[in-house]
C-alpha cells in the first residue's frame, strides 16, 4: 500500500517538476537574448553593456581559421581581447577558450567555457554564462 501511495504521489509532482524546467528563452536567459541583437564588434556585459566596442578608426581585426582564433586591437596595441577556440567554433557547440586581454577591465583572463550562439556574415556571438559576458567578433 505504501508503495503505491509514493508512486502515485511521484506520478503526480513528477509534471510539475518538469514543467518547471523548461521556460521561454526571453525567461530563462533575457542577457543572452539581448546580446544575440548586437551588431557592434566587441565584448558585453550581461548582453548589452559594452566593456570594449570595436571602433573603425582605433582598432584592427585579427583572425586565423586555421588556429581557430580571433582578435580585436588597438592600432598601438596597448588594448586587445583575443580568444583562442579549442575547435572550429562552429553555430551551437560549447568550446573550450583561451582568452587574453590587455587593457580591458571587467574579464578573467584564462580558460573558459564558451558557447557560440549564432555565426553570421563573418561574425560569431560567443556567450560566457557563468560571468554573462557575450564576444561578438570576426571570424
Amino acid at each position: 500500500m505504501k508503495r503505491i501511495l509514493l508512486c502515485l504521489l511521484l506520478l503526480l509532482l513528477l509534471p510539475g517538476i518538469c514543467c518547471q524546467c523548461k521556460k521561454a528563452p526571453s525567461e530563462s536567459f533575457p542577457e543572452r537574448d539581448a546580446f544575440e541583437r548586437q551588431t557592434v564588434l566587441g565584448v558585453y556585459r550581461d548582453g548589452s553593456t559594452p566593456i570594449f566596442a570595436f571602433d573603425e578608426a582605433v582598432h584592427q581585426l585579427a583572425v586565423s581559421t586555421s588556429s581557430f582564433t580571433s582578435r580585436i586591437q588597438t592600432d598601438d596595441m596597448s588594448s586587445y581581447i583575443h580568444l583562442a577556440f579549442s575547435e572550429s567554433p562552429d553555430a551551437g557547440k560549447t568550446l573550450t577558450t583561451a582568452l587574453k586581454k590587455q587593457g580591458i577591465s571587467g574579464l578573467t583572463e584564462g580558460v573558459h567555457e564558451l558557447t557560440v550562439l549564432k555565426q553570421q556574415g563573418g561574425m560569431i556571438w560567443v556567450w560566457e554564462e557563468e560571468e554573462r559576458i557575450g564576444f561578438l567578433l570576426p571570424y
